[in-house]
């Protein structure tokens, strides 16, 4: 980044992309960058807030691409706080001892249900369309 030898400030400052030499110039006099996509909506909601009684959401970014970009903690993507590969995994949920085995059994009876349905259906196709 041009400048980033005589820029002494500290800032906060939330863009939409920055270069890594334009980061490091930032966070060097102790300023942060936050890299954030605006979709058209919300970028009108920043630049003229008085004609918004309520400030609509920020939408995710649409394609992939830039998904993955401010997901990006290198880039200092404001998604990354909230990826799952820069947050450890949580732990299991541990159920009381009866809750567990109810849960268990009402599982064991949905698979069941869903097995007769499944036996009654092919039987009717099984008779509806004859074996070639």
């Amino acid at each position: 980044a041009t400048g980033s030898g005589w820029f002494k400030a500290k800032i906060d400052i939330e863009v939409t992309s920055a270069s890594r030499a334009a980061i490091e110039a930032v966070e060097r006099n102790g300023g942060q960058v936050v890299c954030k996509w605006h979709n058209a909506l919300a970028l009108r909601a920043l630049l003229y807030p008085h004609r918004f009684d309520i400030m609509p959401k920020q939408a995710l970014p649409m394609s992939q691409r830039r998904l993955r970009y401010y997901c990006n903690p290198d880039v200092r993507g404001y998604l990354a706080p909230f990826h799952p590969a820069n947050n450890p995994p949580l732990p299991p949920l541990v159920l009381p001892p009866g809750q567990a085995a109810r849960k268990e059994a009402k599982r064991e009876a949905a698979i069941a249900v869903g097995r007769k349905v499944m036996t009654r259906v092919k039987g009717k196709v099984d008779a509806a369309w004859p074996a070639y």
